[in-house]
């Protein structure tokens, strides 16, 4: 009788449902910090496009900026210590401080300046590594880069050929790429950190905001905001010579619907088209001095 009560024990107590354990409370997350400061050239000036790693002390996490046009940086780090490294111009500085002024470059080569031009054509006929390589030698960051790219494609081909100019008056290297369908110049310039520019690689993104813009106040029947868009310089377009554009724009496409493609670019002029997909209106941007305004 005893071992049938001890058994049938047992047996209840293996079909008991067992207490459950509390989970251990989760660990609290660790305080957000944001880090924040500049990226200068030799000179003090900010260092645009600066590509920027704030990494642990012990190197177990990294997290990444891209400085604006001041060289200005902000990112959010889960860590009481870290370091600051930037890469610009082919030069990289590290630094216990948030704010870093990046080493003077070497002196530019003609057989350095032609290594930076092979990269840009890889870069341009779709080669990942020699995208990411251009990134710290473009004056903007890396959406800027893949706009130029995609435009490079568009008024030179995927495969131009490169031909050197010896009567350049910048300090530095001149080239010219030569497509099918047309020629751009590129500058590699020496500076205080080496840079590639030229009209695709300064104007293509902030040509794409421009005409982007120019279609959503159009759409938005906005005389004020499309004035100080087509305010280039310190002089204000008057507000009513906005509104009578508007008059004259707004019957010739469904703006809100227009979508805007890269055509061709000059020495002075960015050629573009928005369509709504059934009528195209042609808008050129004239460029000079990092400034964009609407030829009418």
């Amino acid at each position: 009788m005893r071992t049938s009560i001890l058994v049938a024990l047992l047996l209840a107590g293996c079909a008991a449902p067992s207490a459950q354990q509390t989970p251990p409370p989760p660990e609290p997350a660790a305080p957000r910090k944001t880090i924040s400061g500049t990226i200068t050239t030799p000179r003090g000036a900010g260092a645009e496009g600066a590509i920027v790693r704030v990494r642990e002390c012990t190197g177990a996490r990294e997290w990444g900026a891209v400085a604006d046009e001041q060289g200005h940086y902000q990112v959010e780090v889960e860590s009481d210590c870290v370091t600051v490294e930037a890469t610009a111009g082919g030069t990289t500085g590290r630094s216990t401080t948030t704010s870093l002024r990046l080493p003077q470059a070497p002196a530019l080569t003609e057989q350095r300046a032609q290594e930076l031009i092979d990269t840009l054509v890889r870069a341009i006929g779709g080669d990942g590594q020699a995208t990411a390589a251009l990134e710290t030698y473009t004056p903007h960051h890396a959406d800027a880069l893949r706009v130029a790219l995609e435009n490079f494609r568009i008024a030179v081909g995927e495969a131009p050929n490169v031909r050197r100019v010896h009567d350049s008056l910048i300090q530095g290297f001149e080239y010219e790429l030569l497509g099918p369908r047309g020629n751009t110049r590129i500058y590699v310039t020496q500076d205080d950190l080496h840079r590639l520019v030229g009209p695709v690689l300064y104007y293509s993104f902030s040509g794409a905001q421009y005409v982007t813009a120019l279609a959503r106040f159009i759409a938005g029947n906005d005389a004020e905001r499309l004035a100080r868009l087509l305010s280039p310089d310190d002089i204000d377009y008057p507000v009513e010579d906005a509104r009578k554009l508007l008059a004259r724009f707004q019957p010739r496409l469904d703006w809100a619907r227009s979508q805007a493609k890269f055509v061709a670019i000059d020495d002075h002029t960015i050629r573009y088209e928005l369509s709504d997909g059934t009528r195209t209106v042609p808008i050129t941007l004239v460029y000079g001095d990092g400034l964009l305004s609407l030829r009418e």
